[in-house]
């Protein structure tokens, strides 16, 4: 059972393609992952919103790309 999270892969011209996810904060499962992939720079905190009149979240999180060839 792992933690509630989302994948991103992020891109910039002259840096190197990141694959990554984050996990939400308040996941049950958050601190017994089963594959370890869990760690703290990794969490974040999914705000729980109305758009529109319907649910959806936000999240505010930095991602750091290296430069270099994608």
């Amino acid at each position: 059972m792992r933690p509630a999270h989302v994948h991103f892969m992020v891109s910039a011209p002259a840096h190197k393609v990141l694959i990554t996810q984050v996990f939400a904060d308040d996941s049950e499962h958050l601190l017994s992952d089963p594959v370890f992939g869990v760690t703290a720079p990794l969490v974040g905190h999914f705000e729980r919103v109305l758009r529109d009149g319907r649910p959806a979240a936000t999240l505010q999180h930095d991602f750091h790309l290296l430069a270099g060839e994608p």
